[in-house]
């Protein structure tokens, strides 16, 4: 008989179940999205963003972000910009983790937050939209993996 299978998945078995798909099919022009959803205290956070100084510990999106640039490097003739923009949905309620308003200024913080919506861009019969996305999200320059990082509030 077969062992049985461990309590937890590490890391990188999450990483190769989901993340690798998620980006295979980033790089054959899809628009795509990976998150996650559930209660407080089960380990989203974890999930996704680990310990991006432990190679064994990162979560989903520094592994992701390390997968994109070790692909960019292998490819010279490829002009690139990456960025990254960091969501939360907490209550039905859009929230920008890289917004540059001072947090303790609840009236400036509530602005910007009402100023996000999620809205589709489907483009012209001539030129391809963005699809869905989220209105006045910040997005941030980012030059390489240790760059995608988000300093929670």
């Amino acid at each position: 008989p077969s062992a049985p299978p461990p309590p937890f998945a590490s890391q990188q078995d999450v990483f190769d179940s989901v993340g690798k798909d998620v980006l295979e099919n980033a790089w054959k022009g899809y628009n795509v999205c990976l998150f996650a959803y559930g209660q407080t205290g089960t380990g989203k956070t974890h999930t996704m963003e680990g310990d991006i100084n432990s190679s064994e510990n990162r979560g989903v999106i520094p592994r992701a972000a390390f997968d994109v640039f070790r692909r960019l490097a292998g490819d010279s003739y490829v002009e690139s910009k990456v960025t990254a923009s960091f969501l939360e949905i907490y209550n039905e309620e859009l929230g920008d983790l890289l917004c540059d308003v001072d947090l303790n200024d609840l009236t400036a913080l509530q602005q910007k937050q009402k100023q996000l919506r999620l809205v589709e861009d489907p483009g012209t019969s001539s030129t391809k939209g963005r699809g869905m996305y989220v209105m006045n999200l910040t997005e941030t320059p980012v030059e390489c993996p240790e760059d995608v990082r988000h300093e929670p509030h």
